[in-house]
């Protein structure tokens, strides 16, 4: 059945259901159509290792226009990765609820690793 949902549809559901949204590598590489959703997310991916430098600027642009939380991923397709994306915290992560209050809370810090 989901699999007619439009993404509001899904993202509607989903939040409804306790998901925390967040929109990764929101403006990617190589795509002809940047669909946002800035009603109905939570938080917004704002370094993706994996992502041109121009992408995640624009990211994080779109994450402090609207306020949210960020995050930070890697994408790793391949074993040629030479830079990661890390999210750091003070407080050690026990559960997905940690990770959800802190970013919630915006306790997180994001950065890249070198490799």
């Amino acid at each position: 059945q989901m699999m007619k949902w439009s993404p509001v549809e899904f993202l509607n559901i989903a939040r409804k259901d306790g998901a925390t949204i967040v929109h990764a590598h929101p403006f990617r590489d190589k795509i002809d159509l940047v669909r946002l959703f800035p009603d109905h997310i939570d938080a917004v991916e704002v370094f993706n290792a994996s992502q041109p430098e121009e992408a995640n600027r624009r990211a994080l642009y779109y994450a402090q226009m609207l306020n949210l939380p960020v995050t930070a991923g890697s994408d790793i397709h391949s074993i040629n990765r030479t830079v990661l994306g890390v999210v750091k915290s003070k407080e050690r992560f026990k559960s997905i609820s940690d990770f959800r209050r802190l970013l919630e809370a915006r306790s997180l810090n994001i950065s890249e690793k070198q490799l």
